[in-house]
């Protein structure tokens, strides 16, 4: 029998799927623009909101993790493989934290309000140019690790559906009737 995700771990999982690839084109759009234009601004309070999701949800899928721990790698895994697998979850779980929290830094260090849509959030860091400029950086070289997490994760996603054929993905969705 298959251990697979609870329906919770598995909805936690695919909204954040589904957020980290809206994400990132906002980013990507959003250093094309020119600064402080108005379709620059929207289009940073879609990625601030995304962001402050994105943390959140991760705040409750870490917290759920608690309360209802994964399921067991099967025995047919190999070693290095589990390692791998553990290092990339706890690597991609750091990072949906680090990216918000050091944009949200970066955002508010250099005197700008994080109020995506008129919601207002706390000043942390208001107009303190070294914790931003400190913040920025983390986040733009933060990025690049995203990318190879999500880079590893697909990597390994695609190893066991192609190669290995084990069945693997089936842990993080639904019940397929036959």
């Amino acid at each position: 029998m298959m251990l697979r995700f609870s329906p919770v771990q598995q909805t936690l999982h695919w909204l954040t799927v589904g957020l980290m690839f809206a994400i990132l084109p906002v980013a990507w759009v959003v250093m094309s623009l020119k600064e402080d234009t108005p379709k620059f601004l929207f289009m940073l309070d879609i990625h601030k909101a995304l962001g402050l999701t994105i943390v959140a949800l991760t705040v409750v899928r870490i917290a759920w993790r608690l309360i209802e721990r994964p399921p067991g790698h099967p025995g047919s895994m190999p070693p290095w493989n589990r390692t791998l697998s553990a290092v990339v979850t706890v690597g991609l779980l750091i990072a949906m934290v680090v990216m918000p929290v050091s944009g949200y830094l970066w955002t508010t260090g250099h005197g700008y309000d994080v109020d995506p849509f008129g919601l207002r959030f706390p000043r942390i860091a208001w107009k303190d140019k070294a914790v931003g400029d400190a913040a920025a950086a983390v986040h733009n070289y933060a990025q690049w690790a995203v990318y190879s997490l999500i880079g590893l994760h697909l990597a390994g996603v695609s190893y066991h559906l192609i190669v290995r054929r084990d069945g693997l993905l089936g842990r993080m969705l639904p019940p397929q009737a036959l």
